[in-house]
Order: C-alpha cells, then structure tokens, then sequence
C-alpha cells in the first residue's frame, strides 16, 4: 500500500520523535517501571517519500542511494529503540494499512511478544 505524506518537516519530526523515544527508554530502563509505546494512527509503519507537484521527489537524493522510496516511519522507528519499550500498542482501522503494518512488524520478530 501506498502511503504518501508529508515533506521535509516530516523527517524533522520523526527525527526528533525517534531521538525523544530513545532518551526516554534509556531513563526509563533505570526505573523499575514498565513503559509502553501507543500509535493510535500507525498507519503501515513506513511511509513513501511524496511527490511535489513538479513530479520530482522530495528527496531524490535518497532515491539514488536506494531503489526503493521508503522512509521508517514512527512504527518502524519505535521498533529500532535500543533498550525497547516493555511493549507495543499499534491501532490501525484500515485494513490494507493494517495488513502492510503487520509485514513491518513482523520485520521485528525479535519484539514479537511485547507487540
């Protein structure tokens, strides 16, 4: 499934969501708390880089150096933290998105059990 949004400030933003998360399990992880991750839109877990209207991609510079034009999205990020979090909460209505969703987690199977 195609899933195209956003532009360069959504690169931003995962950036800084993946550098929150990873500051945030390393402190957690001291504690002798339990902690989870909840994305209540996780859409496919990926997300395609968007076209401009120009027809030219975003971010062909990405594209030269992978055939592909995917980009880890929050799902796909979340599942990258080093410690992890002590599981998972993924919700996605779609059904299409839900079943590529699922192909990236399974991506993970080391995270299985916390999913």
């Amino acid at each position: 499934m195609i899933q195209q949004f956003g532009g360069g400030w959504t690169e931003k933003k995962l950036d800084c969501i993946q550098k929150y998360l990873q500051a945030y399990t390393k402190i957690m992880s001291k504690k002798s708390y339990r902690f989870a991750y909840i994305d209540a839109f996780a859409g496919t877990g990926y997300r395609d880089i968007k076209e401009e209207d120009t027809g030219q991609i975003s971010f062909p510079e990405l594209i030269e150096e992978e055939p592909e034009s995917f980009l880890a999205g929050s799902v796909q990020r979340s599942l990258e933290i080093i410690p992890p979090f002590h599981s998972y909460i993924f919700i996605e209505r779609n059904p299409v998105k839900y079943a590529s969703l699922t192909d990236t987690i399974n991506k993970y199977p080391e995270l299985k059990d916390r999913i």
